[in-house]
């Protein structure tokens, strides 16, 4: 991504998903992973951004505070995971 001008900074890693959703539902970042990874109780908190179009459905979307507005880096994120994984899509990869 930084290739594509998007500067970034990991801040955590977790291994947990459970742990990676507190953090989204705390307003503290987005994370990519399994849409499996969202339980029934989590859909009144969390959204998921679909990028079914790219990949098949059950393999990942991006997990959001339900209505919050996403923010301009979140939007450039989002639009790079696009541009990138349609060109590998078309390339086969």
């Amino acid at each position: 991504m930084k290739r594509r001008g998007v500067n970034y900074e990991i801040i955590v890693e977790l291994d947990s998903m459970d742990m990676i959703k507190r953090y989204v539902a705390l307003g503290m970042g987005v994370s990519v992973g399994p849409r499996l990874a969202i339980d029934p109780e989590d859909q009144d908190e969390l959204g998921v951004v679909g990028l079914g179009h790219l990949l098949p459905v059950e393999q990942g979307g991006i997990i959001t505070l339900r209505g919050k507005r996403l923010s301009t880096p979140t939007e450039r994120f989002i639009s790079v995971m696009r541009d990138t994984l349609a060109t590998a899509r078309v390339q086969g990869g």
